[in-house]
């Protein structure tokens, strides 16, 4: 019914505080799902909950699947306690209602609905039991079961346990995540820094690994990047030590770059001959741009022994080509892996020959290759594609 028809939002705005469209409408007589009837839905009294649970006067539905059995005038989704880092509700995929709990459509079976707790987006409890992802997870004493924010730390009175991944199936299926105890780990005095590192008394960690000679009572990480960490001896990337820098003056320029207020490092390796006194980060994320006085770098590395530096790139008419992207009808500016001068162009930290600068131009990303052009010649992923037609060439072809 064109008179009475209309979108329904989801009552909790998005991060920058915009409507949210929750995928259902309705009009007088029906509740549709994707412009789909729900069967059986009460255009009346139906209503969303959250971006997974809706309701009318007789049912519950999750994704517009009923939840067989569940009170709707009781039911209501369980938050988890931790927010996110915008300060936003996450959503646990639990659910009550005056007798029972559920997990995403199906009521949680053998749960003392009690002392049923959530306790993240992964674990819950009650008990006599930890469920992770909602199946009995019978490794852990649930009595004195705790987790650490939302990272994949968590504890027991027998050991602390981090979440142990990419380890492939025997049959190459994919990966296996399982929780491994922290040998030697000390479950009264461990603190999570980040979904990386953390201390106890005795140690640093690197999820499941001590990182060696690492002091507990000074380390810190520099960023939310997790990549630079120090205490008050060295100064490590990624775990690696950065020989001869200075812990108590470094400091993190972005995820790639860092100084002690002396010397310039790339990753973990010094960078000889920087100007620090012009340098300056171009662009801070992936890929990270930035120049000085004398030399243009680009941060991305594939090989550990591969220098940073663009050789030959002029800074003073360097310029990165820029993919732009469409993203819910804002346009964002994304550097691409190409980049000019005044007399080169360059992919990541190479010089492109022959190529000409001053009708250099970054085309678009289709599958996978990284596609630029001048009035000679196409180029995908700084190469030349021979016989390419730089007039007509499309990459989407």
């Amino acid at each position: 019914d064109q008179l009475t028809f209309g979108p329904l939002l989801e009552p909790i705005k998005s991060s920058g505080g915009g409507i949210v469209q929750s995928g259902f409408s309705k009009d007088a007589a029906r509740v549709y799902k994707d412009m789909n009837p729900l069967e059986g839905a009460d255009a009346r009294t139906f209503e969303v909950l959250n971006d997974a649970y809706e309701r009318d006067s007789s049912r519950v539905y999750r994704y517009g699947e009923i939840i067989s059995g569940a009170d709707p005038t009781t039911f209501f989704p369980i938050p988890s306690p931790i927010k996110n880092w915008r300060g936003e509700t996450l959503w646990s995929g639990f659910s009550k209602d005056a007798t029972r709990v559920y997990k995403k459509t199906l009521p949680l079976e053998g749960v003392d609905f009690n002392t049923f707790e959530v306790l993240n987006g992964r674990y819950a409890k009650d008990k006599n039991h930890v469920y992770e992802f909602g199946e009995v997870e019978p490794s852990f004493d649930a009595h004195s079961f705790a987790v650490f924010s939302n990272t994949d730390y968590v504890k027991d009175k027998n050991g602390v346990y981090v979440e142990v991944r990419g380890y492939y199936g025997t049959d190459g299926s994919g990966p296996e995540y399982y929780m491994r105890r922290i040998e030697g780990a000390d479950t009264e005095t461990f603190r999570v820094l980040n979904d990386v590192y953390a201390v106890d008394r005795n140690h640093v960690y690197s999820r499941e690994y001590v990182v060696a000679d690492a002091d507990p009572h000074t380390f810190e990480v520099l960023s939310d990047s997790s990549t630079y960490t120090r205490d008050k001896y060295r100064v490590w990337y990624h775990g690696k030590i950065i020989n001869n820098a200075n812990a108590k003056s470094f400091k993190e320029l972005n995820f790639q770059f860092g100084t002690d207020g002396v010397n310039l490092f790339f990753e973990n390796v010094l960078v000889p001959g920087a100007d620090l006194a012009t340098f300056k980060i171009l662009h801070k994320q992936h890929p990270t741009y930035a120049k000085d006085a004398r030399r243009v770098y680009h941060g991305y590395s594939i090989f550990e022994s591969e220098s940073p530096i663009i050789e030959g790139a002029d800074p003073d008419t360097f310029t990165i080509l820029y993919d732009t992207l469409l993203h819910n009808n804002q346009i964002f500016y994304v550097p691409s892996f190409y980049s000019k001068d005044k007399m080169h162009a360059f992919w990541e930290s190479h010089m492109i020959s022959n190529a000409n600068p001053e009708t250099f131009i970054f085309l678009n990303d289709s599958k996978g290759r990284h596609y630029a052009k001048d009035k000679n010649s196409v180029f995908a992923d700084g190469e030349i594609i021979p016989g390419a037609d730089p007039a007509t060439f499309n990459s989407k072809d």
